[in-house]
């Protein structure tokens, strides 16, 4: 009531059904639970739309050879091998079928199994200039041959100027060693086989090309040497 019992008197009653209900706040918990279930509804509806509709991988251009399976990535040829439940990726520059025509001399005295016992040195001639395709194959070789458990040391054909870090000189005559010569000349595609040692050469790419032939053969992608 009023001071003015005149103005109490004017004003009309008040009717409570035409009051407005005003709605009461949403608590907030009620709110951030509602956020976090539209959230995960969301990422399960990706997830499932990447599991049904998710397109094929696109493969390299594939090549056989025999039961192995070649695939081209990044500008080399990919297969995976694998001996007593252990798998590698290998990679090469040329497929075998591409390897065949290399020159391959055996003779009688090399001895397969001391070459296997031994430490392996891959070795080069340090006085020759653009060594680029022989530092592509001893690199191949090396990583290669340590996947296959050798034991694996860096040597040179002829002393090296003191720029060179030093390592031991060593050719097919060192005893109780086996030795890998990379020798870039102008030559096709080779390999020699004697005693402990193996002479590669080649000229350029070539010398890339008896490189994998010789990797091949190790791996039994290619079965012998002839």
């Amino acid at each position: 009531m009023s001071i003015d019992p005149a103005l109490d008197a004017a004003r009309p009653p008040v009717n409570p059904a035409a009051v407005p209900n005003i709605p009461e706040e949403e608590p907030k918990n009620t709110i951030l639970l509602w956020s976090v279930g539209i959230i995960i509804v969301l990422v399960a509806a990706i997830f499932l739309i990447r599991l049904f509709y998710a397109p094929e991988l696109q493969r390299g251009e594939l090549q056989t050879y025999g039961n192995w399976e070649f695939e081209r990535v990044q500008g080399l040829w990919q297969t995976l091998w694998q001996i007593e439940g252990t798998q590698l990726i290998l990679n090469f520059h040329y497929l075998p079928q591409e390897t065949l025509n290399t020159s391959i001399l055996v003779t009688p005295s090399w001895d397969p199994a001391a070459f296997d016992r031994n430490e392996v040195f891959i070795a080069f001639d340090p006085t020759k200039e653009n060594q680029a395709y022989v530092q592509i194959a001893a690199t191949e070789l090396a990583f290669k041959l340590k996947s296959l458990g050798f034991n694996i040391s860096t040597g040179y054909t002829r002393n090296a100027s003191e720029e060179f870090p030093p390592r031991p000189v060593v050719g097919c005559s060192t005893p109780n060693a086996s030795v890998i010569i990379v020798d870039d000349v102008n030559r096709t595609a080779s390999l020699l086989f004697e005693k402990t040692c193996v002479l590669i050469q080649g000229n350029q790419d070539d010398l890339v090309r008896a490189t994998d032939r010789f990797l091949y053969t190790f791996y039994s992608i290619i079965p012998n040497l002839q």
